[in-house]
């Protein structure tokens, strides 16, 4: 976490809310998705979470691209403006 935030303001830009961007992004959000997110900032993670061994039921549903048993975590945020 030290290093992503070390990090923030080389790779992460929120266009000011009145910037021609933010305008355009809303535009966007509106036609194509939900108008109540119009305002809005989404951000998601995903992760890759390692198992200790194969789950016993379903067991091969976990196996991942990098020959893995995993589960996927998804952190998700919206922010209003």
């Amino acid at each position: 976490m030290v290093t992503v935030l070390d990090q923030h303001n080389q790779f992460l830009n929120v266009p000011g809310e009145e910037s021609e961007d933010a305008e355009m992004a809303r535009q966007w959000v509106e036609e194509g998705s939900c108008p109540g997110w119009r305002n809005g900032i989404f951000v998601a993670d995903g992760s890759m979470i390692n198992l200790f061994e194969k789950p016993g039921v379903y067991g091969e549903t976990f196996y991942d691209r990098k020959s893995h048993y995993s589960l996927n975590c998804q952190v998700c945020g919206c922010t209003l403006l």
